[in-house]
């Protein structure tokens, strides 16, 4: 029925004239990023980033350790290091 409505529709305004448009076409959905390609396409975009997190994470880490082990001028050379 409604299929039906719509082809009269259609047949009216060619009646009259107008030439019915079709509908755009359904876009096609892009395959989602993977965690791995969107952190291999950011690492590759600005390099020094992931550098500049792993060292600070490694002075932090190291900072922290020396905290533990009671060596203030060691833990203190490292946080600021950070």
């Amino acid at each position: 029925p409604q299929e039906d409505r719509r082809e009269e529709e259609l047949m009216e305004q060619s009646r009259n004239g107008v030439v019915p448009q079709r509908p755009p076409p359904m876009p096609t959905l892009a395959r989602p990023e993977t965690f791995e390609e969107r952190l291999y396409r950011k690492f590759k975009a600005e390099p020094l980033v992931p550098i500049g997190c792993i060292t600070t994470a490694f002075f932090l880490g190291s900072g922290i350790k020396s905290f533990y082990n009671r060596d203030p001028a060691r833990s203190q050379v490292m946080m600021r290091l950070r």
